[in-house]
């Protein structure tokens, strides 16, 4: 493994192993910080439109998926009472 790029969010490396193809990983954790974060999608954004390796994004995004993931555990037992 090798680290090509890293800072306070991301850190990639290029993955090499003998007789396998070269793939890329990023590990992540993003910053609860809407600008800071919107700062590491505009890397990987940049990133992704280079990307001829294969790659492996994960991590902690710090972002909402669906609404359903910002509820409280007492809305999503309410709701499920409700039904």
């Amino acid at each position: 493994m090798r680290v090509f790029e890293a800072n306070d969010q991301v850190i990639h490396a290029k993955i090499k192993r003998e007789s396998y193809p070269e793939w890329i990983l990023s590990s992540v954790y993003t910053s609860p910080n809407p600008v800071n974060r919107a700062l590491l999608w505009d890397n990987l954004e940049a990133m992704a439109d280079n990307m001829i390796e294969p790659w492996m994004i994960a991590g902690d995004f710090n972002d909402i998926a669906s609404s359903i993931e910002n509820m409280s555990v007492s809305t999503i037992l309410s709701q499920t009472n409700s039904r």
